[in-house]
């Protein structure tokens, strides 16, 4: 059996934020940054988000010196758009939108936070938001192809809520209606029956065609919404997995 003797000559403490010089926290915070996406390349990702915000707690003070104030933003816009970009692929919408919108606060023209942002906003369902943050990504780069995506599937899932709401109010407001046309259905097979020809209750009748006929073209309308909504769920899907 073979035995070793180890012998501790020195003992050094880890640094700890409380007593670090703000070189020191930069430097720390880009270690867990750099430790962050590492995880992140390997698919871990809460092992990749502790990285990050401990990156973020470390350089979480005031600096006086220019260069490391500069240091700092380019450390809190990184690592915010990593962290974007995870919670997209996590499908948290919130957290995504909140870490894009820190990116924002430093960079108002961050074409990936304006892109990321959009996405988690036009997945919450907040449609007008992400447009207005789509369209602003799109005039800082007018040939991305994933923007354009993007931009058509908010279109159109604002076109499929202006038409639920429209059926809604149409439900809502059109349906004491319904009664009134049977009546004056029965009304006019008496007056077919007697063989009595009156101007004004023709032009009833004609009313009632044309409403008919208009009822029959929302049916259309309502059948061809719901193919482009199964449609654009595809799409959907294939968006956040670009």
């Amino acid at each position: 059996q073979t035995c070793y003797e180890i012998m501790v000559h020195e003992q050094v403490k880890a640094k700890e934020k409380w007593n670090a010089t703000n070189e020191e926290r930069i430097e720390q915070g880009t270690n867990y940054k750099t430790d962050g996406n590492a995880l992140f390349k390997q698919t871990r990702y809460r092992g990749a988000i502790g990285k990050y915000d401990k990156a973020l707690d470390w350089i979480d003070v005031d600096f006086i010196e220019e260069d490391l104030k500069k240091k700092k933003i380019e450390l809190v816009i990184s690592t915010n758009n990593n962290l974007a970009l995870i919670y997209i692929k996590m499908k948290d919408w919130s957290a995504a939108a909140e870490h894009a919108t820190k990116v924002l606060d430093e960079d108002p023209n961050n074409l990936k936070a304006l892109m990321r942002r959009g996405q988690a906003r036009l997945q919450g369902g907040f449609l007008e938001q992400s447009k207005k943050d789509l369209k602003k990504a799109q005039k800082l780069d007018k040939d991305n192809s994933y923007i354009k995506k993007l931009l058509k599937i908010c279109t159109q899932k604002h076109k499929e809520y202006v038409q639920k709401q429209q059926a809604l109010y149409a439900g809502m407001f059109g349906g004491g209606g319904k009664g009134k046309g049977k009546k004056k259905k029965k009304n006019k097979d008496k007056v077919t029956k007697k063989k009595k020809e009156e101007p004004a209750k023709m032009e009833v009748d004609n009313k009632e065609n044309d409403e008919q006929a208009k009822a029959s073209t929302d049916d259309k309308t309502q059948a061809n919404g719901d193919d482009a909504a199964k449609k654009m769920e595809v799409d959907t899907d294939q968006a956040v997995s670009v």
